[in-house]
């Protein structure tokens, strides 16, 4: 082997990967410059084999929910056995070995998935004819629970102003820490609004803060939780607040003093001449000769036998739109009797409408 040797008067050569039969390496050197040699140096080298690349653990060190599955690169055949110590544990799980594909991958299934916590996991890599096992590579692994849900207001729904719900609801990791901005910048680069809201979640994972007044226009609550020290993603519910709404009132009509009715104990306001016993006249009538109106009957508890008048200008043997100006409010029946005018002058109405025709 022919090597150059640097101005500085180095040089270099590289080493056998394998120890050879015997683990010694015996190197014999001379240096050469055109017809000039100097004298043979050698040396004798006891290599020893280099232990294997600690193996890398590609798995996120961030898991949602729980962590069931892990994974990573070693020599393609090799054992790497994989431990696991469970935050808030003293001591490692058993190691559990895998073995590494051709391709030089391995994956694991947990037989007991991790839960919310940091936990650490250990891997190393052994097993190949000429090398020592590895040391072990290392990764912080973190659970953390889901973004809560926010149940009510709903995401992108309208409400109006005198509609909103007594208390925003949702659900959560049942014990955990729920914490909720009302009109805050979920980016944090932006000025909070309101100060945080903050409850725990029941046994069953419900979770209420109570609704405070809002404007209308349009809102954004951002809610997480906790369990531990871990947080979880944020939940997002934007939704509009409208103009109160003022529902369509529904019109009662007044019990007037006087109707009939199977039990009122009253009998109905007639309108007619005293002399044909409650029969109806119908205004302006040409009989009388005057137009006038006669009212007569029971009002109320109050008789009315004497006939009390209601009288109107006179056009073309006809009342006009004034008539019943003049009817007076008698005790227990006046109600009645503006009713019974106001009868008479439809009815007048009515007829002139048929005489004009």
């Amino acid at each position: 082997m022919v090597v150059g040797v640097s101005p500085t008067g180095e040089f270099h050569i590289i080493a056998p990967t394998f120890v050879p039969a015997g683990g010694r390496l015996h190197i014999i050197a001379e240096a050469v410059k055109g017809d000039v040699r100097s004298r043979l140096s050698s040396y004798d080298l006891v290599l020893r084999d280099a232990p294997l690349p600690a193996p890398s653990i590609t798995s996120s060190s961030m898991a949602v929910g729980s962590l069931t599955q892990v994974s990573g690169t070693a020599m393609p055949g090799a054992r790497v056995r994989v431990s696991i110590r469970v935050d808030g544990a003293d001591d490692y799980r058993a190691p559990v070995e895998v073995m590494a594909n051709m391709g030089g991958t391995w994956d694991l299934t947990l037989a007991e998935p991790l839960s919310y916590g940091t936990h650490i996991i250990t891997a190393a890599q052994g097993g190949i004819s000429g090398k020592a096992d590895s040391a072990a590579s290392s990764l912080n692994a973190y659970v953390r629970p889901a973004a809560p849900r926010i149940i009510s207001p709903a995401d992108g729904s309208w409400i109006a102003a005198n509609q909103l719900p007594e208390a925003i609801t949702g659900t959560a990791v049942p014990g955990a820490t729920v914490e909720l901005q009302v009109d805050a910048d979920p980016t944090g680069m932006g000025e909070t609004v309101a100060l945080p809201l903050r409850t725990q979640a029941d046994a069953a994972g419900n979770w209420s803060i109570p609704m405070s007044a809002l404007i209308v226009g349009q809102h954004r609550i951002v809610a997480v939780q906790a369990v531990g020290l871990l947080p979880s993603d944020i939940a997002l519910s934007a939704f509009h607040v409208t103009a109160a709404e003022v529902g369509p009132e529904t019109p009662t009509l007044p019990v007037l003093p006087g109707t009939a009715g199977p039990d009122s104990g009253h009998k109905p306001v007639t309108v007619g001449n005293p002399g044909t016993g409650g029969v109806p006249v119908p205004v302006g009538n040409p009989g009388t000769g005057d137009g006038s109106l006669v009212l007569s009957g029971t009002l109320g508890t109050s008789s009315a036998t004497d006939g009390v008048s209601a009288t109107g200008t006179r056009t073309g043997g006809a009342l006009a739109e004034t008539g019943a100006t003049d009817v007076g409010l008698l005790t227990g029946g006046g109600a009645a009797l503006l009713v019974a005018g106001a009868a008479a002058l439809i009815y007048g109405n009515r007829r002139r409408a048929v005489s004009d025709s």
